[in-house]
């Protein structure tokens, strides 16, 4: 986000003057640290800005009824591109709530529009990502070929969402110095949501791809790399830059197409992993936190994994 590009900052708080300029850029850059909530409340804000000009409203003039109306626009909308759906209405409702309160907060506006405005509650008793059978994944893993480097980048990476139970934003996020040889055994050091970190052993075949991949990249020694990168065009090279999660994504459903490992079983919105039984039942057992009952993914290969007591 440009913190300070006139073109990213809607017409409607332009108007308002520059204190409502500067305290409407303090919002996303001093009060929010995760860049991909960031990244969200700034879109969501910047819409719904966009459709108070189109009604000639003023950012004095927003009342609870304009935001409402917002949120119904985008709830029961006829136009798939316009349409959101419940948990990015309440991804837009909050970034407005907490975006006015701190406009009230710092005195640019007398009361928040916003925060009577209700959304409706999302209830979800068993996660939306389904769980591939092994065999799906072997299949998807031996079905790579492995010519060109961005092939054995891809392998790798679906290998390590197999074993991470992790979000691809985590894993495009891992640096070169996150994969810990040692010895016959090795781990994935992730990094979750609120700076924790979390030391995933693999087994061999994990840390075969990873191996061949990073050799064949010339990337062993730069430790503060990235370890998933993107590549120049189509030339099969790879840039410095990190792999976007939207590319990573895109990339396990067009690979998912391209193997016999039933295509379209992988479309959750949330992008998290593959949440697949490939770690050997000494890893899991080592590490038992990661199988994430609490994340609503109970199931694999059928059963209902039960916690460790």
């Amino acid at each position: 986000m440009a913190a300070t590009g006139s073109a990213a900052l809607p017409r409607t708080i332009s108007a308002a003057g520059p204190v409502a300029s500067k305290r409407y850029f303090e919002y996303f850059t001093v009060t929010i640290r995760n860049d991909h909530t960031r990244e969200g409340y700034f879109r969501a804000c910047r819409v719904f800005f966009e459709w108070c000009e189109k009604r000639g409203l003023s950012l004095e003039s927003i009342e609870p009824i304009h935001v409402a109306a917002y949120i119904e626009s985008r709830a029961k909308s006829g136009d798939p591109n316009w349409k959101l759906s419940k948990t990015s209405i309440k991804q837009h409702a909050s970034a407005l709530r907490k975006m006015f309160s701190y406009f009230v907060e710092k005195g640019v506006l007398v009361y928040n529009p916003a925060r009577e405005v209700t959304t409706e509650k999302v209830r979800r008793s068993v996660g939306k990502t389904p769980a591939f059978e092994m065999d799906d994944v072997a299949t998807l893993l031996e079905s790579f070929d492995t010519a060109d480097l961005v092939r054995l980048r891809d392998r790798a990476l679906i290998g390590v969402m197999a074993f991470a139970f992790s979000r691809i934003s985590a894993i495009v996020d891992l640096r070169v110095g996150d994969y810990i040889a040692q010895g016959r055994r090795a781990k994935i050091r992730v990094h979750g949501k609120g700076g924790v970190k979390v030391e995933i052993p693999v087994d061999h075949q994990l840390a075969e791809y990873l191996d061949v991949y990073i050799r064949m990249a010339g990337i062993e020694d730069d430790k503060n790399g990235f370890l998933f990168r993107s590549a120049r065009g189509r030339s099969k090279v790879l840039s410095s830059n990190r792999m976007s999660r939207i590319d990573a994504w895109k990339m396990v459903q067009r690979r998912l197409e391209d193997g016999a490992a039933a295509p379209g079983r992988c479309g959750d919105r949330r992008r998290r992993g593959l949440w697949v039984p490939l770690v050997s039942r000494d890893v899991r057992n080592e590490f038992p936190d990661q199988r994430r009952e609490s994340r609503g993914v109970p199931e694999i290969n059928g059963a209902r994994r039960q916690p460790h007591h």
